[in-house]
């Protein structure tokens, strides 16, 4: 039943700059009529690193413009993020191996308490992993625009399209399906955008190139993050010349 508000919500919101036949696509996907074990996720295992960005809040001036960027580890660890990103104000709030839940859970805290000008969201790789279906992960990303659009209606959602990597390789089929999905989504509107950096992250062979990934084959080098600056420096230069 979630499921099916959700799927409403964003038919309802998007179907006013949107085709009709990528509505009906989502219309006729009935992913609410299937039934199935959830993975189970505490969606307070991250509350330690929440209540630390809050008490490091008390004690900081952030920029009215900022770009959030937020989701798992990816953007957790993408510390050279300020610089990447000059001359705009950014704030990182990438948390543990976070799921699109538990962002949508801490939404709150993490996200429209700054009210940012753009958020950059990478999220979903890890739902994935824990065996959460496509269609799951895609309704989280979805829940996720309908929280914007209730408390942050102005701000710009730009998707970060999950990443190839050597240990999940595995998975790199679900990941183009959830990427396909939610580019299609991102299309329906002016405000959502979509930002493709996994074929920067591909050798010529068509396969992760391992020279962008620490020891565990899963998280990057600093090269990886350059690698991701290239292509998404370019749609906050392009959104910010739009003001």
């Amino acid at each position: 039943m979630r499921r099916i508000i959700l799927l409403t919500i964003s038919i309802i919101w998007l179907s006013s700059c949107g085709s009709s036949q990528q509505i009906d696509t989502l219309k006729s996907k009935e992913r609410a009529t299937i039934e199935r074990i959830m993975p189970d996720l505490d969606l307070d295992r991250f509350e330690e690193q929440i209540v630390a960005f809050e008490k490091k809040d008390m004690v900081s001036r952030y920029a009215g413009n900022m770009a959030l960027f937020v989701g798992s580890s990816s953007i957790r660890g993408w510390t050279s993020l300020a610089k990447d990103m000059a001359p705009y104000p950014v704030l990182n709030r990438g948390f543990g191996g976070s799921t699109l839940p538990e962002v949508n859970h801490y939404f709150d805290r993490v996200v429209s308490a700054y009210k940012p000008k753009q958020i950059f969201l990478y999220c979903g790789e890890n739902d994935l992993a824990m065996t959460f279906t496509v269609e799951e992960t895609v309704d989280a990303f979805v829940e996720f625009i309908g929280h914007c659009k209730e408390k942050l209606p102005n701000t710009e959602i730009v998707f970060i399209s999950m990443k190839p990597s050597p240990s999940r390789w595995y998975l790199w089929d679900k990941y183009t399906e959830a990427n396909q999905l939610i580019k299609n989504i991102c299309v329906l509107s002016n405000q959502l955008h979509y930002v493709d950096i996994a074929s920067s992250m591909l050798t010529e062979e068509g396969i992760p190139d391992k020279t962008i990934f620490v020891e565990d084959m899963l998280h990057m080098q600093p090269e990886g993050y350059v690698r991701w600056t290239a292509m998404v420096k370019p749609v906050l230069d392009e959104l910010r010349n739009q003001e």
